[in-house]
């Protein structure tokens, strides 16, 4: 079956899934001080096979019917990661998701994506909000956003165009 995209005009990511969305936090079975951050559809089944061979899924929370609230918590999750732990590399066994591990234990992990959660609702679950809190948060701790976020950031930027317009420029520039 050809690959289907059910997005729509008003989706900041493109929804290949139309199924609830899990967020979850797992670790390498040798590796306790480094922990993954992620989003999947069936993310004990597939998902967790996917990402490499010794990888435990720790923590599956609770899914999103929308997969733009998914992914915009996803992404403030590794924004308090990032800026709290730093970035792990993962071992050469992780064959997909190599850029969401972090150097926490799964606890520190499930904390963040625990603190995640709490702002998504704060925010109404809100996936544009939740997406642009993430954008602020990285710039106001670490002035840049690390490399391995700018596709995610760059869905989010554009529709922070799209919705507010450039910004003026001042007139010296």
């Amino acid at each position: 079956m050809p690959y289907q995209d059910y997005s729509t005009p008003a989706d900041i990511w493109s929804k290949p899934s139309l199924r609830p969305c899990h967020l979850y936090v797992g670790q390498e079975a040798d590796r306790p001080n480094e922990s993954k951050a992620g989003c999947g559809v069936d993310p004990r089944g597939q998902r967790a096979k996917g990402i490499g061979k010794d990888f435990e899924m720790r923590t599956v929370f609770r899914p999103f019917e929308d997969r733009d609230v998914a992914n915009a918590v996803e992404m403030l999750c590794h924004a308090y990661l990032t800026v709290k732990f730093g970035r792990a590399i993962a071992s050469e066994k992780i064959v997909s998701g190599r850029s969401e591990f972090f150097n926490c234990t799964d606890a520190q992990a499930h904390g963040a994506m625990a603190a995640a959660y709490k702002k998504a609702k704060a925010m109404n679950y809100d996936a544009y909000e939740i997406g642009r809190y993430a954008l602020g948060y990285f710039l106001e701790h670490l002035g840049y956003f690390p490399h391995d976020n700018k596709r995610n950031f760059g869905y989010i930027a554009l529709r922070v165009l799209q919705t507010e317009g450039l910004p003026e420029r001042k007139a010296n520039a």
